[in-house]
């Protein structure tokens, strides 16, 4: 699975062929059928894959931070990681899948947009109970925060594959953090 995810994430899904998937991970075709009924339930079963790889490391990343500015210091830290490669090489697997298969009805679109929904639950968490706690301003809406550090996170991770420099995810990262930061020290006064 994780040899057929890289491939799939740096050629895109509709651009791998079983050729492509037999090479790196050594089976032959009757070997890939035998799991999978059709390439489209091998692509399902891959994104499902590193979704729950990314999924697990965001939660770990968080685990053991208190206050909401170290927890999203951590989904940073996390996010450069990403553009470096992790779990799987050619950056955000989820941003990937959601680009290829903008506009089009499939079952691959519609697990990208779980797992986005699911980062956006996951961040607005983290924004509410900030909020709650005063760490961040009262007058934030958990929402628009979520999705201003998710949008700023995956953006940067396209820019970094753009450009192929994954300190442009730090510098964003940095940026997006000192403007939460000056929120959160306006909304303690």
């Amino acid at each position: 699975m994780d040899k057929a995810a890289a491939v799939f994430n740096l050629k895109g899904y509709h651009a791998t062929s079983l050729s492509d998937v037999m090479r790196v991970t050594g089976l032959e075709k009757g070997g890939i059928y035998n799991h999978f009924a059709s390439k489209e339930e091998l692509e399902t079963a891959t994104f499902a894959h590193v979704v729950r790889q990314m999924r697990t490391a965001l939660f770990e990343s968080v685990r053991g931070k208190r206050s909401a500015m170290e927890r999203l210091e951590a989904v940073c830290r996390l996010f450069a990681r990403i553009a470096r490669g992790f779990p799987v090489p050619g950056g955000c697997p989820v941003m990937n899948t959601a680009i290829e298969t903008d506009h089009a009805d499939s079952a691959l679109r519609s697990l990208a947009r779980e797992a986005m929904a699911d980062w956006r639950r996951f961040l607005e968490t983290i924004v509410r109970s900030g909020i709650e706690r005063g760490e961040l301003p009262g007058t934030s809406d958990a929402g628009e925060l979520g999705a201003l550090v998710i949008a700023t996170l995956e953006g940067a991770i396209m820019l970094a594959n753009l450009h192929d420099d994954p300190t442009i995810v730090d510098k964003a990262a940095s940026q997006l953090l000192s403007h939460l930061s000056t929120s959160a020290t306006a909304a303690a006064q």
